[in-house]
């Protein structure tokens, strides 16, 4: 690549098979587009202490760095909304009903009342996209994220962000149940991994499973605990499905 003039850059791409030639073009695109490189940062501080410098950052590390923003955008954005929704749906804060008079004890449950659910760590909310009304449900895995989105009238899609590099196939499986095969490439508007073709039979699954295994062709694997996710799961369901 060079530059033949203040706004053109030109380069010669190679001849290669279209899969690479996407690589290629995408690879091109991220070093043009993407952010520059930190410089050096010389940090002064009041009294005796000597000057700091923050050395720059090499390539890796500045694709590194601004790789772990783009997972910690996605994250805020769910939690943001997730946030919201529970804002306006909540009515009282005390878990037993309303607030007890001063002085005395909280209400305890009646006998008749229902346990509480198992804690969970998956998560559903909904959200205004360019397309439409979008149910979300997901949960993470330390840096991993796994999850399902969807518009009513339109198809099941499962994501998956910080594991998947490049167009992949990958296995959805729960427990010993029937395992589903997808196809999944990275989403240029989430940044994750988006996979379609997955039937709405493996909410159904998750919904009394135990555990999702989603695993790549390469081998790359994540797995999540399902335990307590039937309540997002069910209100994802309804969400999607709804006419």
């Amino acid at each position: 690549m060079k530059a033949i003039s203040q706004q053109e850059l030109y380069s010669d791409v190679p001849a290669v098979p279209v899969l690479q030639y996407n690589i290629v073009i995408g690879a091109m695109l991220d070093s043009v587009l993407a952010a520059r490189q930190p410089q050096p940062l010389t940090i002064k501080f009041s009294g005796d202490e000597p000057l700091w410098t923050v050395p720059s950052l090499d390539r890796f590390q500045a694709f590194e760095m601004n790789d772990a923003f783009k997972r910690c955008g996605l994250d805020l954005r769910g939690l943001q909304s997730k946030t919201e929704q529970d804002d306006s749906s909540q009515e009282v804060t005390s878990p037993f009903g309303a607030a007890s008079p001063a002085g005395q004890p909280p209400a305890q449950p009646s006998a008749g009342s229902q346990p509480l659910a198992a804690p969970s760590d998956w998560e559903f909310y909904t959200r205004d996209e360019d397309w439409g009304h979008t149910c979300f449900a997901q949960t993470h895995h330390g840096t991993v994220m796994v999850g399902f989105m969807g518009s009513p009238g339109k198809n099941l899609v499962g994501f998956v962000s910080s594991l998947f590099t490049g167009d992949t196939r990958a296995t959805w499986h729960v427990d010993d149940k029937p395992a589903y095969v997808s196809d999944g490439g990275e989403s240029d508007y989430f940044g994750w991994h988006e996979f379609g073709q997955l039937p709405t039979e493996l909410l159904e699954q998750m919904s009394t499973g135990k555990e999702l295994a989603v695993t790549g062709a390469k081998g790359e694997r994540i797995a999540v605990s399902l335990r307590g996710a039937s309540s997002s799961i069910l209100k994802f369901k309804e969400c999607f499905e709804k006419p």
